[in-house]
C-alpha cells in the first residue's frame, strides 16, 4: 500500500516581505487513495505539491508522509512535471533507470527499468532513442522512471496538459490502472475538471492567492470510469459548481 500524507498550517511565500502565496492550508491523504487539487492558476497548487516533495521548505507548517517529517526529497515519494525532461541522447530504458541511479541503486537497475517500462506499455520501445518516440510515449518513460524505485506516494504536476486530448485520456486511464494496481498513493494538481472526475477518489477545490482549501468532494464512482456516462458527467458539473462557489467566497 502507498504511504499517507498530512500537511498542517503550511504556509509560504518567497519573498520575506511578500505576498502570501499559501494560508494555513492543512489536509490528509490516506494510503492508496488518488487525490485531485484543482484550482485556478497562481492559486499555490503547484507549490503545495513541491513542498510535499520536499523540493521547498514551507514558511511555516509541517508535512508527513507515514508520520515522518519531509525535509527533502526521496525516491520514496516521486514528482511528474509537465514536461518528461528526458534526456535525449539516452535510450527509453536508460531514461527510465535514472531515477534508480539518483537513489543510489548500484544493482539490477537495467533489469528494473525494463520491468517498468512493460508496466506502462513500452517495452518494445526500451532500446529506442526517445527522441524517436512521441510525445505520449515520452511521458510514459517519464512516469516510468517514476515508478522505478518502487515509491510509496506519485506527485503529478498536471503531467498530460501539453498533450493531445486523445493521448492525455489514454495516460489518465494508464495511470489509474497503474497506480491501482501498485497500490500508490497519489495527489494530483489538475486544471482539467474531467481529469478530476475520472482519476480521483477525492478532490480539493483550492481558493485564489493566498491558496487555501476551499471544498472537498469525494468521488465513490467505482473504476475504470466511462467520461461520457451520465455519472462522470454529474460529478465533473458537481466540480465545477463548487469550484464557482470557492471564486464566489473568494469575491466576497
Amino acid at each position: 500500500m502507498g504511504a499517507s500524507i498530512a500537511f498542517e498550517g503550511v504556509s509560504h511565500r518567497f519573498e520575506r516581505r511578500g505576498i502570501p502565496v499559501l494560508a494555513e492550508v492543512g489536509g490528509q491523504v490516506a494510503p492508496g487513495e488518488t487525490v485531485a487539487l484543482i484550482g485556478r492558476s497562481g492559486c499555490g497548487k503547484s507549490t503545495l505539491l513541491h513542498i510535499l516533495a520536499g523540493l521547498i521548505r514551507p514558511s511555516a507548517g509541517v508535512v508527513r508522509i507515514d508520520g515522518r517529517p519531509v525535509t527533502g526529497p526521496s525516491s520514496k515519494w516521486n514528482l511528474m512535471f509537465q514536461q518528461p525532461s528526458l534526456y535525449p541522447w539516452m535510450t527509453a530504458a536508460e531514461n527510465a533507470a535514472l531515477g534508480l541511479t539518483f537513489a543510489g541503486a548500484r544493482r539490477g537497475k537495467a533489469e528494473t527499468a525494463r520491468r517498468t517500462l512493460g508496466l506502462v506499455g513500452l517495452e518494445d520501445e526500451a532500446d529506442a532513442n526517445v527522441q524517436t518516440l512521441s510525445g505520449g510515449q515520452q511521458q510514459r518513460v517519464a512516469l516510468a522512471r517514476s515508478l522505478a524505485t518502487e515509491p510509496d506516494v506519485l506527485l503529478l504536476d498536471e503531467p498530460f496538459s501539453s498533450l493531445d486530448a486523445f493521448t492525455r485520456a489514454a495516460l489518465q486511464d494508464e495511470v489509474v490502472r497503474v497506480t491501482g494496481r501498485l497500490g500508490l498513493t497519489v495527489l494530483l494538481v489538475t486544471h482539467d475538471i474531467e481529469e478530476a472526475a475520472v482519476m480521483a477518489d477525492r478532490v480539493l477545490v483550492m481558493g485564489d492567492r493566498p491558496g487555501r482549501i476551499r471544498a472537498e468532494l469525494p468521488i465513490s464512482l467505482p473504476r475504470p470510469r466511462d467520461r461520457g456516462s451520465p455519472a462522470v458527467l454529474a460529478v465533473r458539473n458537481t466540480i465545477m459548481r463548487q469550484f464557482e462557489t470557492s471564486l464566489c467566497l473568494r469575491a466576497a
